[in-house]
């Protein structure tokens, strides 16, 4: 019997490294694939990559939502005289610095490559700050949740109050409240790192579900239109080399949970039926942000006019998607000003 499968080894984007900002709150810190640029240009992970090893990145989960990401380099195309184990080190990078260390080590791996591409890192990480329409419309939404009040029942007036510093933006909010829909003011003071809105007076957070959205969407503008794991194996289908070794019995297509790098996934072709019970055969990488697919030794191009035309075609509808959203959230916070 013939079992051909196309399956995604991983249940979830996050074992594979691709946490969303929502993950990430706080948009200033490095993001997990730009913790892996910074792995994948160590000098033992770039010979790891000239012996033709397959050089693989993964995350280490416990270190989610923390400062320090915890990555592990390990060669995935292992080759007759090879040590059984390619296991290359692990690291720990800081997400605040772009220092890049050996873990358990406290000396810092630095080389003019790493410093600089650290250094311009931060500086994307930097502009990713929220804007100062956004911290208002975000006040705005926490003032309404707090006030229970609406634009036709209860106008608020909301001025910006002068920003100390670059990382909090405050607004002092006019409104009415209780029974007697008595004046009442409050200052707000909205993170333009994490998107969260703290009540001046109150001393507290406010939460609430619509705040809570409109954060997780502002947030999620600040994604890099990306495939997922699913559509990497959808394009890497389309290669007549992936594609037509699935017609064979127990042979299934598979996406690994290790990446090939900060912007590629492998895709592995495994025999369930071989003598070498889970036989894998490294088939393919594609890189999620561009959708080309090349050779995971050589690094040579493995692209099908079909392949590119997937690619793109998905590619578009998610920055399309983006961008639809971010229009969506201009005109809902254009009515708050």
């Amino acid at each position: 019997m013939t079992r051909t499968a196309v399956t995604i080894t991983t249940a979830l984007c996050l074992s594979a490294g691709f946490l969303p900002m929502r993950l990430n709150a706080q948009v200033t810190l490095l993001t997990a694939g730009e913790a892996k640029e910074l792995v994948e240009i160590v000098p033992e992970v770039v010979a790891s990559r000239t012996r033709g090893e397959c050089p693989a990145l993964s995350l280490g989960e416990w270190s989610f939502d923390s400062s320090v990401f915890l990555i592990q380099a390990r060669g995935e195309c292992w080759s007759p005289g090879a040590p059984s184990s390619l296991l290359i080190n692990n690291y720990a990078v800081d997400r605040r610095t772009g220092a890049v260390r050996v873990e358990g080590s406290k000396s810092v791996v630095s080389t003019p490559a790493i410093r600089r591409k650290a250094q311009a890192l931060l500086d994307v990480a930097k502009a990713r700050l929220l804007t100062v329409a956004e911290t208002r419309c975000m006040a705005f939404e926490a003032a309404e949740a707090e006030f229970m009040s609406s634009a036709e029942t209860n106008p608020l007036s909301v001025t910006e109050i002068p920003a100390s510093d670059d990382r909090w933006q405050g607004f002092a909010v006019v409104g009415r409240a209780g029974v007697d829909r008595t004046s009442v003011a409050r200052d707000y003071y909205v993170s333009r790192e994490t998107g969260r809105v703290w009540n001046e007076q109150n001393g507290s957070e406010v939460v609430s579900a619509g705040l809570g959205e409109l954060r997780s969407r502002i947030l999620a503008l600040r994604n890099t239109p990306a495939l997922s794991l699913e559509d990497a194996l959808v394009v890497a289908m389309r290669l007549p080399s992936i594609s037509g070794k699935l017609s064979e019995p127990c042979i299934t297509a598979e996406v690994s949970g290790n990446n090939a790098s900060a912007d590629e996934v492998y895709v592995i072709i495994r025999d369930r039926c071989g003598a070498v019970p889970d036989d894998d055969e490294l088939a393919a990488a594609v890189n999620i942000l561009t959708g080309i697919v090349s050779d995971p030794r050589m690094g040579t191009p493995l692209q099908s006019p079909e392949a590119v035309q997937v690619a793109d075609e998905i590619l578009s509808r998610i920055r399309s998607s983006q961008a639809s959203e971010r229009r969506m959230i201009e005109a809902q916070c254009s009515k708050r000003r």
